[in-house]
């Protein structure tokens, strides 16, 4: 399930040094976590019981200040 994949990463990030930034649910999951120098964006799509689930990592460095 889409739940159970964000579960698992609203779980283990934070023990990879991620902070949880806040979580957008509706028809995607979208899990957005930051570090001091770079963002994390994880979306989860449910494509439906044949097709079972999209996952995208997007990781940005952020620009130094």
């Amino acid at each position: 399930k889409a739940a159970d994949l964000a579960q698992f990463y609203v779980r283990e990030c934070p023990t990879a040094g991620w902070q949880l930034d806040n979580i957008v649910q509706a028809d995607v999951i979208t899990l957005n976590f930051s570090k001091p120098d770079k963002s994390l964006r994880v979306t989860i799509t449910n494509l439906g019981m044949a097709r079972g689930r999209e996952l995208v990592l997007l990781l940005v460095p952020k620009e130094p200040s």
